[in-house]
């Protein structure tokens, strides 16, 4: 099966020869996606008695939307009615078995349709992992998700680069949590665009490690920054083998197989992640799900900046 990557010029600070070749297509997905913008604004809905959170980004994958949906979704549903929405797509079936076995999810094929049923449900809340770039509805509370390595790529829009839009729109978010380490220059660019941004951080924290500490590790996965859960794992664990996947991965068997063969020859124990343990099927008895839990520093006052805005 053909692994498609993103492409990483996107991550390289500066122009290249690539993005540069790409500019005529990226003119052209500005200009449909600014008129597709337009005539979804000009008939925006906007929903009484229930607070819609949004998770976004305008970074193209791999910025922790997901993880951080649940643990607000935790945090909100101790004194609230919640639920969660994700707009049905096939090839992220991963998230959203993982977003049905940690929240009230509601998937459907229209976002539209979701807040509906959300609606019918009487919730206080409802939170979407994705859908900033939806404007067929008026969102309450939007949080941009940053990868602090990663941060806007190279600036450009897709295809030259990695952003689904503008980074001028970081003006209309009212909150970030910044995933990774303390980064004062990107805290920086983006006040300079919206000088009233909340700020957050955020870090994953592995648990259930005991039963795994004396062994030799092959670690896999197909999520958007692998490497970020290599060196997690490398940290507390002793990593013999990573082998990367690209995100939202459809493993065959033949892959799976080959990957605890070789486990089993070299004597190591085959862990991944629990989006890709929802990928793996009849495999799961042979491959340990690693539990990450995102840390939120100051979560409170983050749940309360949702509650009271």
């Amino acid at each position: 099966m053909m692994k498609l990557s993103k492409p990483k010029f996107w991550d390289k600070k500066g122009f290249s020869i690539f993005s540069l070749l790409l500019i005529p297509l990226t003119i052209l997905y500005y200009l449909l996606f600014s008129i597709n913008k337009y005539i979804r604004k000009i008939s925006t809905k906007k929903f009484r008695d229930i607070k819609i959170v949004c998770i976004g980004n305008i970074y193209l994958g791999g910025t922790g939307k997901t993880p951080l949906t649940i643990e607000i979704f935790k945090e909100l549903s101790t004194k609230y009615k919640v639920s969660v929405l994700k707009k049905f797509n096939k090839k992220h079936l991963d998230e959203i078995n993982l977003l049905k076995k940690t929240t009230n999810l509601i998937c459907t094929n229209k976002r539209v349709q979701g807040v509906e049923k959300s609606l019918d449900n009487k919730d206080n809340f409802l939170i979407l992992d994705d859908g900033y770039q939806d404007y067929s509805f008026k969102k309450d509370f939007s949080i941009v998700c940053i990868n602090s390595d990663l941060e806007f790529g190279n600036k450009m829009l897709l295809p030259s680069g990695p952003l689904r839009e503008s980074i001028d729109e970081i003006k209309n978010f009212k909150a970030t949590v910044i995933n990774g380490e303390k980064n004062l220059n990107l805290e920086k660019f983006l006040l300079m665009y919206n000088e009233n941004l909340k700020i957050f951080y955020s870090n994953y924290k592995l648990n259930n490690l005991e039963k795994l500490s004396n062994k030799d590790i092959l670690a896999f996965s197909g999520i958007a920054n692998n490497y970020k859960f290599f060196d997690l794992l490398k940290s507390k664990l002793n990593v013999k083998k990573t082998i990367s996947f690209p995100d939202h991965y459809n493993y065959s068997e033949d892959e799976l197989t080959r990957i605890v063969e070789t486990s089993k020859k070299q004597n190591m124990t085959v862990v991944t992640t629990a989006k890709d343990f929802c990928r793996i099927d009849r495999f799961k008895d042979q491959i340990t799900c690693i539990d990450a839990e995102l840390y939120i520093e100051n979560k409170h006052d983050l749940i309360n900046c949702i509650i009271n805005d």
